[in-house]
């Protein structure tokens, strides 16, 4: 009975650790010289480069610095993306974006051009079979 318990907790104590890991990153943009640059972290409400456990929220900024990201080269994981009504994200030819959850109220441009996958399951799906709006848990 102990032993169940034990496992229990230790389960809790390491499902609570993968959670608190998870954070939200803003899209600032404007950084000088590096304006829409995906991969400049001075563009980004925390200060570092979404990666792979990073919920992104990409809002409108036409009333600050009117710049959006691009992601123009590489690979880019996040955990999830949420363009909100107004903003855009542009992912350029060559360039990847792996997520597993996707919310697009904006605009999404070159998202064929560039290759956007939904991570679901181990699977891969392009972003063009996938609804506007879709979650996976």
């Amino acid at each position: 009975m102990k032993t169940c318990q034990l496992c229990l907790v230790v389960g809790l104590l390491l499902l609570s650790q993968m959670l608190a890991a998870q954070v939200t990153n803003v899209w600032k943009g404007g950084t000088p010289g590096r304006e829409t640059d995906w991969h400049c972290p001075k563009n980004w409400s925390r200060g570092d480069v979404p990666d792979e456990f990073t919920d992104v929220v990409i809002g409108d900024v036409s009333s600050t610095t009117r710049r959006y990201p691009v992601i123009a080269h590489g690979q880019v994981e996040v955990a999830s993306l949420l363009i909100r009504t107004g903003a855009a994200l542009t992912v350029r030819p060559g360039a990847a974006l792996w997520l597993e959850q996707w919310d697009n109220a904006g605009q999404c441009n070159g998202c064929t051009a560039g290759i956007v996958v939904m991570k679901v399951d181990s699977q891969r799906l392009a972003l063009d079979t996938v609804p506007k709006s879709q979650f996976f848990f």
